[in-house]
């Protein structure tokens, strides 16, 4: 009875952050369509009816001043996300569709940092602060993004791959943060 019970909490716990092959995220990143350090395609972004070049591209979105999106899931190398900023609006609009991940970036943010005493941005191993810590990440850089899980951001540093906090994300990609 008691391993039915575990596997029961176990099954459920996955079922929270998985929906129809999606894991759940909770995140913001940014794409800089003109600013070629900072997108995958400067003739604009994609927003597609589902995870894969195979779905329907609902829109185009190109701005000389960049987007940043609500990230609510993803589906390998795709985002879900359901509303967008655009440089030249001070208000996010609503929106559902995908978006290429690795087409997205995020900056290692300016406000908390993974340690309260003494702030130090960490790349970790796995989305917990418990977990190994890759290598320290420098303030100030901008990543691309390789995934999501809960407020966790799963990023490309270099030729590591790694985890940052919520507390060390920024996604005003070209000002400060916090």
């Amino acid at each position: 009875m008691k391993r039915l019970l575990t596997a029961i909490m176990v099954l459920s716990c996955a079922a929270s952050m998985q929906v129809w092959g999606q894991t759940r995220c909770d995140i913001m990143v940014a794409i800089n369509n003109l600013n070629s350090a900072q997108t995958t395609d400067p003739n604009g972004t994609n927003l597609r009816s589902g995870p894969g070049t195979s779905s329907k591209v609902l829109k185009t979105l190109k701005n000389e001043r960049g987007f940043r999106f609500h990230v609510t899931g993803v589906d390998g190398s795709w985002f879900r996300v359901d509303n967008y900023f655009s440089g030249d609006s001070p208000e996010y609009k609503k929106l559902n569709g995908w978006i290429y991940a690795p087409s997205t970036f995020i900056k290692i943010g300016e406000e908390s940092g993974d340690d309260a005493e003494a702030p130090i941005f960490s790349l970790f191993a796995e989305p917990s602060t418990r977990s190994h810590k890759i290598r320290p990440a420098k303030e100030g850089d901008v990543v691309p993004l390789a995934g999501c899980k809960g407020k966790w951001a799963k990023v490309k540093y270099g030729d590591d791959l790694g985890w940052i906090s919520e507390g060390t994300q920024c996604d005003i990609l070209d000002g400060t943060c916090g």
